[in-house]
């Protein structure tokens, strides 16, 4: 979430107010601000770091870019100082910051917009917009985090499914080969009993006419 505010604009109507902002910049990624302007405007900022060195590398450097996305001003390591340029063209303007070391930073600004334009009328447009996309923002990853308990709840009742049709057909399978393995067996019992059974029969006769023949 702190990554998306860190891409928010700030869109600023060229009266004669000052615009206070400050932020904690922590890590590399920069921080832009879009300010809205006319040709005939004049755009000042004061601005004041804390906890930067006072000397050796930069360790914040700022862009200023017309409606074009062209850089007309750059400046490096603003410890504390004052920036003024002349809006030449009708549109916004982005204004990023750079953290370049990575470490964190504290900047605070005071933004003066005056027209040069006495005709230019309009207000400042409160940042609490930010927290109503936020809510957007949290209400979609709420949905994505139904729809996604959904696919695993379906998932699991798939795999539920398929181990019970295993579980079915394996059962199946052996009742198949057991009752195969039976029946062989009594076939294998009734062939050896009929022979058994035959062969006696075969054998009285035999004794019984031997015995007959003694007789006579």
């Amino acid at each position: 979430m702190h990554s998306l505010l860190k891409l928010s604009c700030i869109l600023l109507f060229l009266v004669p107010s000052i615009h206070s902002l400050s932020f904690t910049m922590e890590g590399k990624e920069p921080y832009c601000f879009g300010i809205w302007g006319n040709a005939t405007g004049l755009f000042q900022m004061t601005f004041h770091t804390f906890g930067a060195k006072k000397s050796g590398s930069s360790e914040i450097k700022y862009d200023l870019f017309d409606p074009n996305n062209q850089v007309i001003k750059s400046g490096s390591n603003p410890l504390a100082g004052f920036m003024e340029e002349k809006l030449y063209k009708d549109g916004i303007y982005t204004i990023c910051y750079t953290n370049v070391n990575g470490k964190e930073r504290k900047l605070n600004f005071d933004i003066v917009a005056t027209p040069q334009d006495n005709s230019v009328k309009g207000e400042v447009l409160e940042v609490g917009d930010l927290q109503r996309f936020e809510s957007e923002l949290q209400t979609i990853h709420e949905s994505m985090e139904r729809v996604s308990h959904l696919i695993n709840a379906n998932t699991e009742r798939t795999n539920e499914q398929l181990n019970y049709k295993r579980k079915t057909d394996s059962r199946s399978s052996w009742f198949f080969w057991k009752s195969t393995t039976v029946v062989v067996v009594c076939l294998i019992k009734i062939f050896f009993m009929i022979k058994y059974f035959n062969v006696g029969e075969k054998a009285r006769s035999f004794l019984g006419l031997s015995v007959g023949k003694n007789y006579v």
